[in-house]
């Protein structure tokens, strides 16, 4: 070995002792958090919400009659379950700072008394954009409409 890369290799050596180690996954660590696409943690408020509205895309509104049957259940892990009448939805949803993602939402099929009302509701639920909360009250917007929900 030559003077020259024992030299380099000397300073390769410290990325092998603990101390090196720990410094580099510290860096890591920090790196992963400047991300533009690392996820943390929601924003959007845990918990069971109860649809009491849907406006339509063409602004005329649906009140829910049974809120019990048309909810929203967020999860500090990043998974909704939905209830859209007799049929139950799962998707993963990203959310900070107002914006709102679901991941491809997979629903039951079967015939609820209320069709069309919970697939369009998981509708424009799956194409949430954004969203607003202000303690017992919840609403989530897309193109599809805007959904109003309480605790």
């Amino acid at each position: 070995m030559s003077a020259g890369s024992r030299g380099r290799w000397a300073s390769w050596r410290c990325l092998l002792r603990p101390a090196c180690l720990l410094l580099l996954a510290t860096f890591a660590v920090g790196l992963a958090a400047c991300s533009d696409n690392a996820s943390g943690p929601s924003t959007i408020p845990s918990g069971l919400w109860k649809l009491g509205t849907l406006q339509r895309a063409d602004w005329s509104v649906v009140t829910i009659e049974d809120p019990e049957k048309f909810t929203a259940e967020f999860g500090s892990d990043g998974q909704v379950s939905v209830r859209a009448d007799c049929n139950r939805c799962g998707a993963s949803y990203e959310s900070a700072g107002g914006t709102l993602s679901l991941g491809l939402m997979a629903c039951t099929l079967a015939y609820c008394a209320s069709a069309p009302l919970d697939t369009e509701y998981a509708s424009v639920l799956q194409g949430a954009q954004s969203y607003d909360d202000s303690g017992d009250a919840l609403t989530i917007r897309g193109p599809g409409g805007t959904l109003q929900f309480h605790r």
